[in-house]
């Protein structure tokens, strides 16, 4: 049914992946699907974001630690016998998201709502909800 799975995570956000990786396991297992795990980091060029950092900061050494730590996250929450893509991108979620899933040909983006969301009983964040309504493809929001 499903050969290329998205599945966004955040990996210092534990509500981010303890409902949506055994999912995805199980999908993947199932269907022999390849298992494109990603999380975003925020755009470091951003104005907004910039000013958080010291003038010497690092972006590329910071988006190599955040590579380490996902394939670090990978080999902990994803079945050995499953094929993985670990991705990093950068910039807003939804948009990265949705990109990333016309980059990489994928038939299914799986994610979770944001616990906050659900804490104030608005049923999804503004990424899931933003990625549910513009994306090409199925979208599986795990609770």
């Amino acid at each position: 049914m499903y050969k290329n799975i998205l599945v966004f995570i955040d990996c210092s956000k534990k509500g981010s992946f303890e409902n949506v990786m055994p999912a995805a396991n199980d999908l993947a297992s199932n269907n022999s699907a390849v298992l494109n795990v990603m999380t975003v980091v925020p755009d470091f060029g951003s104005s907004m974001v910039a000013q958080f950092f010291a003038d010497d900061f690092d972006e590329k050494a910071a988006i190599k630690k955040v590579m380490q730590d996902l394939k670090s996250f990978i080999d902990k929450n994803v079945d050995n016998s499953i094929k993985t893509r670990p991705i990093v991108a950068t910039g807003k979620a939804r948009n990265a998201i949705l990109k990333c899933a016309k980059d990489v040909a994928a038939d299914l983006i799986m994610l979770s709502p944001s616990r906050e969301a659900e804490k104030f009983d608005w049923g999804v964040g503004a990424t899931t909800s933003d990625v549910v309504r513009h994306s090409e493809i199925s979208v599986l929001v795990v609770r």
